[in-house]
């Protein structure tokens, strides 16, 4: 087998590697909440419920069933253990694992929106002090969980685009710069420096996203 198809190879494995990693994370972390949610231990079966939330990858981890088990929990606190504070928690477990996803898009944008309300709610009926009443309080807290601290939308496409291409460019480098036989050529230098440019490109727009 000649040295383009075996680089070939090991990069197909290593995306492949990745993505297993993910799953498996994100699903041994459900697996350990379930556990705990059999023993009706909820404080850790949330904490797992959210380490798995948080190895998100689209259709291929368990964030999803980990983020409807972590709401669920936190409507069991409030509505029939009625202890709102441990409620309040595990709300901002949910928000906080939500918000650590998400990069071009917001992921379960519509779980944001119920989880702010009710985080909001909550503490509205926690706060005892000022003039306002709830409806006021409950505004106040709206508006600053719905402050936009997203990546800037320009610097995450700008990293996604160049991601792309430093393994586009790799490849190519390693498909033009050598021969079946593994002897280098000069024709790989060009795209082993676009290849660098571009994962240099990549670290600057994640470090500034």
């Amino acid at each position: 087998m000649g040295i383009r198809k075996i680089v070939m190879l090991a990069v197909a494995a290593a995306i492949l590697m990745i993505l297993a990693r993910v799953y498996m994370e994100s699903r041994d972390a459900f697996i350990e909440a379930e556990k705990y949610t059999a023993a009706n231990d909820y404080e850790n079966a949330a904490e797992y419920y959210r380490r798995s939330v948080r190895w998100y990858i689209p259709f291929v981890s368990k964030s999803e069933d980990s983020l409807r088990e972590l709401l669920r929990i936190a409507v069991f606190y409030e509505n029939t253990k009625k202890d709102n504070q441990e409620a309040l928690r595990v709300y901002r477990m949910a928000r906080s694992a939500i918000m650590l996803v998400r990069s071009l898009w917001t992921p379960f944008k519509e779980d944001l929106g119920f989880v702010n309300d009710k985080i909001a709610t909550l503490m509205a009926l926690q706060d005892t002090g000022g003039r306002e009443g709830f409806d006021g309080k409950k505004a106040h807290y709206l508006s600053q969980l719905y402050r936009d601290f997203a990546p800037d939308p320009a610097m995450s496409l700008g990293a996604a685009l160049t991601f792309l291409l430093w393994i586009a460019f790799m490849v190519i480098f390693i498909w033009k710069g050598f021969t079946s036989d593994g002897k280098f050529r000069k024709e790989g230098l060009v795209w082993g420096a676009a290849a660098a440019m571009m994962l240099v490109s990549w670290i600057l727009f994640v470090r500034f996203a």
